[in-house]
């Protein structure tokens, strides 16, 4: 075969696309960097299938042209908009071509790095970039004249999986967490597909070919670099606009300019009369704002990624959803562990012209309610601790991994003179902020306050402070102090080996936290249990809260044994119902 045509480039695309669903939950997996919040592999498998929703031209230039634009309508994050970038580089380059050889594909391939890598602020070797421009060498240009399509994807293919297993020497975060670039392994994903296409035969998967015996499933972070602190800017925030004219070359450098001031990631690419925007930022709503004057929003996109990282973490230190029932000292099996919610939150919306047109479309208009001197609004993880919130005073309840716009459906339901959020969730607490935010610049409320609590426990305890007859500073000083006397411990089942906060975790172990830090690895609940007991041994008020997976019979011997090691304690048992955490302990 000495050349394709539109109909066998669609035809590929299809099976590149076929091999990147496939792949995908596997090469989220493998997400580390830029932050690692395990979705490389969704938004590239996203962004792929977008062709789906083309028909084929047998001229390569026309379907190439529809794929590319349809990839970049439905890009999503840094990756799927590199992967649309890729493709849109190659449509140009076909642009004259019915059909194109070998030189023109190879040709193809350059362009497509180079418009990729163009269009990203600040490249970095070692990623998805260094793949797809190392894949074509000089050794594949020398053949071109002679080559056969599938010798030369072929050739292309084994290139991309010898540049890909090199990336972790390339950047250190990849050689900590023992892995390969998360969206280089996705684009050899998609070279393996289209190359099987072509072949006539079954596609031999990225994913073995990696040496994956040595990669672990999840990576887990090894020293402060790696956490989620590091995350600097928190909202993946996207938008395509429907362009109501050119932009002028300054225009666009100045809109560059601005964005880079905003945040890091960014992405940022014009195509006729569509504009792609991808940035990491602190400040979604600023950039929403500034760009709705350029045009039409025809798709938004607003991610929370310390919430998505929280759940690649918390899979390292086996935290991972569907957890295997851990045996205890006794040989009796408990579930502890429910699942991990790492829920992605979105605010996709039509938008006119303003950054109040976004809220008013994400929360309608609803009759308005008397205002009442105080709303609080608390996030909560189960039934039991729903109900607890609610019988203390907290108007409304959102789920304990929060987008903004779920306080913000919250703050325009219960009007009120001052509101209080507490997000219960360290994760949760910029979504909070967000919200805060966002109804001050909607009108919706005049005053939110965020007390920044980081475990369910500490929201109770700012509850029990909490009085109406107070002023909002005597409340929130008040609830401030509560809050600092908390002390929280969870238990949990490791799902598989790691090393978290310097601990080594073994698979099934049972794993113990001391507010938010994990403390103890140990073989059984009871033996996690006494280990950290010590750490609220002076404490005079001590709740346990038991969670969905735990037995009643184990719950009853770990009552018993926390009754007995703090005899002088005021024990109280309270069925939370969390999903999360098997077992919470507090102490104050």
């Amino acid at each position: 075969m000495q050349t394709i045509n539109g109909i066998q480039f669609y035809e590929m695309l299809m099976s590149g696309a076929g091999a990147m669903e496939e792949d995908r939950d596997w090469i989220n997996d493998l997400n580390v960097f830029p932050v690692p919040d395990g979705d490389t592999g969704s938004n590239m498998t996203t962004t792929m299938l977008a062709v789906r929703q083309i028909t084929a031209d047998a001229s390569i230039a026309q379907t190439s042209a529809m794929a590319a634009r349809q990839m970049m309508r439905s890009a999503r994050g840094n990756s799927g908009v590199i992967l649309s970038l890729f493709f849109r580089g190659m449509a140009r380059s076909f642009v004259d071509c019915s059909e194109a050889d070998a030189k023109q594909i190879i040709a193809a391939f350059r362009e497509g790095a180079k418009q990729a890598a163009s269009a990203v602020d600040k490249p970095v070797e070692g990623t998805i970039l260094t793949v797809m421009r190392d894949c074509v060498n000089e050794e594949s240009t020398d053949a071109a004249p002679e080559s056969d399509i599938a010798n030369l994807f072929q050739s292309i293919l084994r290139r991309a999986e010898e540049i890909l297993a090199q990336t972790p020497e390339m950047l250190p975060a990849l050689k900590r967490a023992k892995v390969v670039d998360s969206g280089g392994a996705g684009f050899v994903s998609i070279l393996a597909g289209m190359t099987a296409a072509l072949t006539g035969t079954a596609r031999t998967a990225a994913k073995p070919r990696h040496d994956t015996a040595q990669i672990p499933a999840s990576p887990a972070p090894t020293d402060e670099a790696d956490t989620d602190e590091e995350i600097r800017f928190g909202f993946c925030t996207e938008c395509l606009l429907d362009l109501d004219g050119e932009i002028p070359p300054e225009k666009l450098a100045a809109i560059r300019e601005t964005l880079q001031g905003m945040g890091d990631s960014m992405v940022l690419t014009a195509d006729e009369d569509l504009f792609k925007v991808h940035i990491h930022t602190n400040e979604p709503m600023r950039v929403l704002e500034m760009l709705l004057p350029l045009g039409t929003l025809r798709t938004s996109k607003i991610e929370n990624m310390r919430l998505q990282h929280d759940g690649v973490v918390k899979k390292a230190a086996g935290k991972a959803a569907a957890a295997p029932d851990n045996a205890s000292a006794d040989g009796t099996k408990s579930s502890l562990l429910e699942g991990v919610k790492n829920t992605l939150r979105e605010v996709k919306a039509p938008i006119e012209g303003a950054v109040n047109t976004l809220l008013r479309t994400v929360l309608p208009a609803e009759e308005e309610e008397p205002h009442r001197p105080y709303a609080v609004i608390a996030a909560a993880d189960g039934d039991g601790f729903t109900d607890l919130f609610r019988e203390m005073g907290a108007c409304a309840v959102v789920p304990i991994n929060p987008s903004p716009a779920d306080f913000l459906r919250a703050i325009r339901e219960n009007p009120a003179d001052t509101t209080i959020l507490l997000p219960n969730n360290k994760n949760a607490i910029l979504a909070a902020k967000q919200a805060a935010e966002m109804a001050r610049d909607a009108e919706v409320a005049a005053t939110v306050e965020v007390l920044p609590t980081r475990h369910m426990p500490q929201g109770i305890s700012a509850l029990f402070a909490f009085h109406e007859s107070r002023t909002p500073a005597e409340n929130l000083e008040n609830m401030r102090a509560a809050v600092a006397e908390v002390t929280t411990l969870a238990f949990t089942v490791a799902a598989r080996d790691a090393e978290a906060d310097g601990v080594s975790v073994r698979a099934r172990d049972i794993i113990g936290l001391a507010n938010g830090t994990i403390r103890v690895s140990a073989q059984s609940l009871s033996e996690a249990v006494a280990a950290l007991l010590p750490t609220i041994a002076d404490c005079a008020t001590v709740s346990v809260y038991y969670g969905k997976g735990l037995k009643k019979s184990t719950a009853a011997e770990i009552l018993d044994e926390i009754e007995a090691a703090l005899p002088d304690a005021d024990v109280t048992e309270v069925d939370g119902g969390q999903g999360v955490y098997g077992l919470i302990v507090s102490g104050e």
